[in-house]
């Protein structure tokens, strides 16, 4: 590689770390990014895997943010889960995979972000279908919900309890809002696809976070929303 090819390279990768603290500067966040901290190939801009992963975090805590740890919520449920609850002393995490089709999850963020090879089903079914058998959820609500009728009504079918829990999670689990859709003909302008149509229009792959996984987890579709308006 020559000298005018390294140097055009290093314009290239500056040019690109500016659009990253540009676009977070719009939203008033501060992260510290240099030109040799991504890999940039032909088709997706990742971060370094031998760095903290500061960029996809912030991306991730912008969208979804945390809730406060520890955190008080409420977990409406019917009779027969409740009993379930009692006699084993225990609140079961619910696989993803077992909701798919109902209400967008991970389906949603890939058909929204152009996450192809997610939805590419050409050596046998989609890659989201796949990766939603590490995925397992809670189904929690903020205390006071916004529309306690919704809740005993969806959740607690009407007859049902109301469990209250103080939550702590602990390392690899994620307590944060889920984002819904809005409804509307045209694609969301997501925090990321702000970066990623930014990055579009200097002629740039996408920036695919390595928490990209957890991001489609946390994302549904408006459909949904009458249900699941306050899950976590």
């Amino acid at each position: 590689m020559g000298a005018a090819t390294i140097l055009q390279e290093m314009d290239r990768r500056k040019a690109i770390a500016d659009v990253f603290r540009t676009v977070l500067a719009q939203h008033g966040i501060v992260v510290a990014i240099g030109p040799m901290d991504f890999h940039l190939s032909e088709k997706i801009i990742t971060e370094l895997t031998s760095k903290p992963a500061g960029l996809s975090e912030k991306v991730l805590d912008h969208m979804f943010p945390k809730e406060p740890v520890p955190s008080t919520v409420y977990h409406y449920t019917g009779l027969a889960g409740f009993q379930g609850i009692v006699s084993s002393a225990e609140l079961w995490l619910y696989p993803v995979r077992n909701r798919l089709g109902q209400g967008g999850e991970l389906e949603a963020f890939a058909l929204a972000h152009g996450l192809n090879g997610y939805l590419d089903k050409t050596k046998g079914e989609e890659f989201y279908k796949s990766l939603s058998d590490d995925l397992f959820y809670a189904s929690l609500t903020r205390v006071p919900p916004k529309d306690p009728m919704v809740m005993w009504g969806a959740f607690a079918q009407g007859t049902g309890v109301r469990l209250e829990f103080q939550v702590t999670p602990k390392r690899g689990a994620e307590l944060r809002p889920i984002y819904y859709e809005p409804i509307g003909p045209t694609l969301p302008m997501t925090f990321l696809k702000e970066i990623n149509d930014a990055l579009k229009a200097m002629g740039e792959p996408p920036f695919t976070p390595w928490t990209i996984s957890r991001i489609c987890a946390f994302y549904l579709n408006s459909a949904f929303q009458q249900k699941m308006r306050f899950a976590f």
